[in-house]
């Protein structure tokens, strides 16, 4: 374009840079735009799920009409927001055009006065108007994919959040695991030999074995080993210093206070939590080096937040696992006192449950979450709070059949009566051990546990 003419040139890359500075113009403000649109439309998803999850609640306090200001206050900010996004969407969709056509007007006029005082001829006019329009179809496309860009910035910012945090000890020892043996598939064998033996190879063996677990299940032996855990570095510990041990089939229970550290303790066991400090081992194996697949074949976790969701009950029982049989599903089921109130469900195993189990008694949904954690035949049971909804004799039916499974099990209760037959009982305060001994050895002695079972009367 320059060798047609330089006026008309410097005329047409000057708009080009006005429609790529007005892209870096609305840049920091869109990327803001978008991402107070993410959140502002996460809030009022999370603000919907929790409405309708909760609905039976709202309607028996007459929260309705408050709910619905707090939800309408939610969309009312996404939808602003959404507008001001719009705005600069506009802006940067009409730029480009509105420019494209001002740089043909001024090219036109520019070179209509240069063709009049002959500094240029009419085909050499119409040969740049051609190549202009050449030159500004890529500066529009970039621009406009800029503008994606921008956009697209604001998602990967919320996906920054999950990948940045650091990955679990399993998955970093199954990542390691991978690129070893990546390595020595890859890797030269050895020559041994020589003459006519010469030539020939070998694989070189391998340098490290590992832990290997007859029929893919530990035996049940847990041990923690000066565990330290908190939530925040910056305030106290919430469990310190905490050793723990348990042999195949015994029964260890959790007690004290709420706040005392009892759910914390069972989730670090099911590694939903990593420890500051010490040790987890399962069969005298630190967490770390035992294989994701056995420890999911072998642990099982009720809590005390029941999850279930819109499916069949085999789904629920089952989380799609097809290699779970129904002779193991009616077994977990059976064990876990639930078995007739499925089978009075139309369609017994294969009929529907209504999202959160909204066919379901509070103490079915209870029964059903245990049925579902015995359905792999754990050799090691953590429940927390897992019979609270339960009557006094159907926990009991269930406390004597999961003893005859013969798994071991961690019990976090409130409810004392459920755990006095328990190898140990620990009694936890401010995540301290203050008490430990059986609940015979404890009743004789002054303490937390003695005042817990006063007041429970």
């Amino acid at each position: 374009m320059f060798a047609y003419d330089p006026v008309l040139t410097l005329i047409a890359i000057s708009f080009a840079a006005v429609n790529i500075l007005a892209l870096q113009w609305v840049s920091r403000q869109r990327v803001d735009a978008n991402m107070r649109l993410v959140q502002d439309e996460g809030k009022l998803a999370g603000a919907s799920i929790a409405g309708l999850q909760s609905m039976e609640t709202l309607k028996a306090s007459a929260l309705e009409s408050d709910f619905f200001s707090r939800w309408s206050g939610y969309y009312a900010k996404t939808v602003n927001t959404q507008q001001q996004l719009e705005v600069t969407n506009q802006v940067l969709e009409i730029l480009p055009t509105f420019l494209s056509s001002l740089t043909s007007v001024l090219v036109l006029v520019v070179g209509g006065l240069r063709v009049m005082e002959g500094e240029l001829s009419i085909g050499m006019l119409v040969a740049f108007q051609s190549l202009m329009l050449n030159f500004q179809e890529p500066v529009n496309t970039l621009v406009g994919f800029g503008s994606t860009l921008q956009e697209l910035e604001g998602d990967l910012n919320r996906l920054d959040d999950v990948l940045s945090n650091e990955m679990e000890a399993e998955g970093r020892r199954q990542e390691a695991e991978g690129r070893r043996q990546e390595a020595e598939r890859t890797e030269d064998t050895e020559i041994i030999g020589d003459g006519e033996a010469e030539g020939r190879r070998h694989p070189l063996g391998r340098g490290e074995t590992e832990q290997v677990f007859e029929d893919s299940k530990l035996k049940g032996y847990v041990e923690l080993r000066n565990i330290t855990f908190g939530y925040s570095r910056v305030d106290p510990p919430l469990v310190i210093d905490l050793n723990l041990s348990l042999e195949p089939g015994q029964k260890i229970a959790l007690v004290g206070g709420s706040g005392s550290g009892k759910s914390t303790i069972a989730k670090l066991i099911c590694g939903l939590y990593q420890p500051w400090e010490g040790e987890i081992l399962f069969d005298g194996v630190p967490r770390e080096d035992i294989s994701p697949t056995v420890l999911t074949n072998s642990l099982s976790m009720v809590e005390q937040e029941i999850f279930l969701f819109g499916g069949t009950v085999r789904d629920n029982l089952t989380l799609w696992n097809p290699t779970i049989s129904t002779t193991q599903l009616m077994k977990a089921c059976q064990d876990a006192v639930i078995h007739e109130a499925l089978m009075a469900i139309p369609g017994g195993y294969d009929g529907e449950l209504l999202e959160g189990g909204g066919n379901l008694s509070g103490g079915q949904r209870q029964r059903l979450e245990i049925a579902r954690a015995l359905v792999n035949n754990p050799t090691i049971l953590v429940m927390d709070e897992a019979t609270s909804a339960l009557d006094a004799e159907t926990e009991k039916i269930i406390v004597d059949n999961l003893q005859s499974r013969g798994c071991s099990c961690i019990i976090v209760a409130h409810r004392l009566s459920t755990i006095r037959d328990c190898d140990e009982i620990i009694v936890l305060e401010y995540g301290e051990v203050v008490q430990r001994g059986t609940h015979e050895e404890m009743l004789q002695e002054e303490g937390v546990y003695r005042e817990l079972i006063s007041s429970e009367g």
